[in-house]
């Protein structure tokens, strides 16, 4: 194939979610802002990391262009209305990282920076405080730092900080870009032939000789904006790419698994979207790296579904299962109730007490309509002694 292929299909889930339903019937998006500190450790990691990929959304909803510099070989976003620049290369591997202070088109940077640095910082208080900080030989104005995998550059104007960058080292940043091919997700590589149109610049076709099939805009050479792909197997898509890349609003089909609206990332799912599986079961939430994940709504049917977080594909987290008998709401984990929980049948009864591993352990507090309130004591689910307290 001359595309990356990533195809996680969640079959495996299914065995997960009957497991909760047997032990049933038997008894959030704000402003992402990164910490300073923690934008030294984005420094060489992809844009799918899950803290970047947030704020990489919120900046795309606000003020800000993008664009990929051939000469240099990376890709740059600049947000107006937060005073900064992500610089990753064509990988999209995070390399540098510029907070600036407001000007003709940029807001000032009001986030936390590393090491305690600030913009508007006055350059007497600078030195007196960071002397970690060198002189740049040939420009007075400008101050170097080094750190584990790169470099913080501070520039003053008027003697105070007007811009501040986190530079990563090349051959860290090589190195990374190395490791992290495991992190694509459906990229297309343009070495097919150019059937109809301009494949560099405008619109164009492009297929391969293994039945895969591009149609829509192309730029520096790269399918990159709106488009279509389909291959001989019967997979299609259909919404936004970057450098190749599936990326923003978009709609796949995988035959004999699965269908989704809603954003990618990278080539993965990733952000908001709805699957609906082969299987007769969907999900629409939150996804990250092609995986459910966050808060989302998974149905068996209308009648039997969860409400609740997703780790991994799984139940994982605070939810409510809800089925026609009733419903429990439990913390979850890896698909089973596991933690204090209510579980609610409809005529009214209900159990109050802790499940572990998708069992009913100890004591809970009962109640049916025709006994009223009790206590019950289970083990291993089964319940095995119950009496009332006066």
């Amino acid at each position: 194939m001359n595309w990356i292929q990533h195809r996680n299909f969640e079959a495996s889930m299914l065995k997960h979610f009957v497991a909760v339903l047997v032990l049933f019937f038997s008894s959030l998006l704000t402003h992402a802002q990164p910490e300073g500190n923690e934008l030294l450790n984005w420094i060489g990691k992809p844009i799918t990391e899950p803290a970047m990929a947030r704020l990489v959304f919120d900046i795309e909803k606000g003020q800000h262009t993008s664009d990929f510099d051939q000469m240099l070989n990376r890709y740059e976003i600049k947000s107006f209305d937060r005073g900064l620049n992500l610089i990753f290369n064509q990988n999209f591997i995070l390399s540098e990282i510029h907070f600036y202070d407001s000007g003709h088109l940029y807001s000032r940077y009001n986030g936390s920076l590393p090491t305690g640095l600030e913009i508007r910082m006055h350059h007497d208080y600078f030195k007196e405080r960071f002397s970690n900080f060198d002189a740049d030989t040939f420009n007075q104005f400008v101050y170097h730092s080094r750190y584990t995998n790169g470099k913080i550059d501070v520039y003053f104007r008027n003697r105070h900080t007007e811009l501040i960058k986190l530079i990563g080292d090349p051959n860290y940043i090589a190195e990374q870009d190395k490791q992290m091919v495991q992190n694509w997700g459906r990229r297309i590589i343009p070495d097919g032939t150019c059937t109809e149109g301009n494949c560099y610049e405008g619109q164009g076709k492009m297929k391969w000789p293994d039945g895969l099939a591009y149609s829509g805009t192309w730029k520096y050479g790269i399918p990159h904006g709106q488009g279509t792909l389909n291959d001989s197997a019967g997979f299609t898509f259909s919404g936004e790419l970057k450098l190749g890349f599936l990326w923003n609003e978009g709609r796949i089909s995988i035959p004999n698994q699965y269908t989704y609206k809603g954003t990618f990332l990278l080539g993965k799912r990733y952000g908001s979207g709805e699957a609906r599986f082969t299987n007769g079961t969907r999900y629409t939430g939150e996804w990250e790296n092609d995986l459910m994940q966050g808060y989302g709504k998974y149905y068996f049917s209308e009648s039997y579904h969860y409400d609740g977080y997703m780790m991994n594909n799984q139940f994982n987290g605070k939810g409510i299962l809800y089925t026609p008998e009733g419903y429990l709401e439990c913390a979850f984990k890896d698909g089973k109730p596991n933690g204090y929980g209510t579980q609610v049948a409809a005529n009214k009864a209900r159990l109050k007490g802790k499940w572990v591993n998708g069992q009913k352990e100890g004591e809970f507090d009962a109640f049916t309509p025709d006994l009223g309130e009790y206590k019950a004591v289970f083990e291993h689910d089964i319940e095995i002694n119950r009496y009332r307290v006066e």
